[in-house]
């Protein structure tokens, strides 16, 4: 799973303390370091992992307007576009990120909205960037 959360450097430690209450699994010194440093860090939660994201660009706050409102667990919740996924996990790049966007392709099919990607991309790499470039073959092949 895959979070984006807005989260005040003030309240991160008793946000934190509040996700161990709640069974999320982490380091504590490790989780503050990554989400002051590096803008994310890794949770895991019943065995699940947990990716959470600092929404500092101009993309992240894109994918959030476009996000729909939903519930889970009884609580409201916004979710990502199929597109918004896809941004997000490119600009993180890693092989994992490639499996998600080739299963995301499959299940999207030809509804796939790259109007919507291409421009928000290109706020901050150009179009002929390589993975944008990958994904442009990968739906090719879809």
């Amino acid at each position: 799973m895959d979070f984006l959360l807005h989260v005040p450097q003030s309240a991160l430690p008793a946000f934190l303390d509040e996700l161990a209450r709640r069974e999320f699994k982490f380091d504590t010194l490790t989780a503050i370091r990554e989400w002051t440093q590096q803008h994310m860090t890794v949770l895991t939660f019943r065995g699940a992992r947990v990716d959470w994201l600092k929404p500092l660009i101009a993309i992240y706050e894109h994918v959030l307007d476009r996000a729909a409102d939903e519930t889970w667990l009884g609580r409201p919740i916004r979710i990502a576009t199929v597109e918004g996924l896809i941004l997000t996990k490119l600009l993180a790049n890693r092989t994992q990120d490639w499996v998600d966007i080739e299963n995301l392709i499959a299940a999207r099919g030809d509804k796939l909205d790259l109007d919507w990607i291409r421009p928000d991309w290109q706020l901050v790499l150009p179009f002929a960037d390589p993975r944008m470039v990958r994904l442009m073959e990968l739906v090719g092949k879809s």
